[in-house]
């Protein structure tokens, strides 16, 4: 393939990146993928087991909330990544929050 075509190709596949994932059968196939590394990356970010599960799911919904916002400009497993970390980093300060709170109402 000649340079121009491969850059015609890249900025099509660009374009389209988001919405090739919102085709059928496609954000299962993610999941099936990605979910047993998003699930160790919510075991690394100090999730317990039960909360790293709700963690996993939270990323999901919000993948499947905004993959038409992907643009193929780095690989869809980096883009992945960044929306798994900072989702789980949100989800375990919501965690934290909850419990400190459940503290201080046992306290008081």
């Amino acid at each position: 393939m000649t340079n121009s075509a491969n850059t015609s190709r890249q900025a099509g596949d660009s374009a389209t990146a988001g919405s090739v994932w919102q085709q059928p059968g496609r954000l299962e196939q993610l999941f099936k993928e990605f979910a047993p590394k998003v699930y160790g990356l919510a075991l690394r970010c100090g999730l317990d087991h039960t909360e790293a599960e709700d963690g996993v799911q939270e990323v999901f919904l919000k993948v499947q909330r905004r993959i038409d916002t992907f643009r193929g400009e780095a690989k869809l497993s980096t883009w992945l990544y960044q929306v798994a970390l900072n989702t789980l980093l949100d989800h375990r300060r919501k965690v934290v929050r909850q419990t400190r709170h459940s503290s201080l109402a046992i306290v008081a």
